[in-house]
């Protein structure tokens, strides 16, 4: 697979503040390669085999777990479905309203 693109992964934290809450919160783990496509309707039925919720298909070498946040083009996206293939994955992600730094 041929990778053009790059997007950031971060990971759910939970620190608790001064008064004792828990407080969730991203950090940056690292940078992966990827390409990153528009997603369709029969896009998305041919790739995940049902209708689901997507704005982009992502190819990527990189093992992610279904709700993993990643950031590119200083927007937020959630993983909402993941496929393994033989030797890259496929995810579907959708827009999300998170502060990541």
């Amino acid at each position: 697979m041929f990778y053009t693109s790059r997007i950031d992964i971060y990971k759910e934290t939970f620190n608790k503040n001064e008064i004792g809450q828990s407080i969730k919160s991203y950090e940056f783990l690292k940078n992966i390669k990827c390409d990153i496509q528009p997603s369709t309707v029969n896009i998305i039925r041919k790739t995940f085999g049902e209708d689901i919720e997507s704005l982009f298909t992502v190819f990527s070498n990189e093992d992610m777990s279904v709700g993993t946040v990643v950031r590119f083009n200083n927007n937020t996206y959630r993983i909402n479905k993941k496929i393994d293939w033989i030797d890259y994955k496929v995810y579907s992600i959708i827009g999300c309203d998170v502060n990541v730094g």
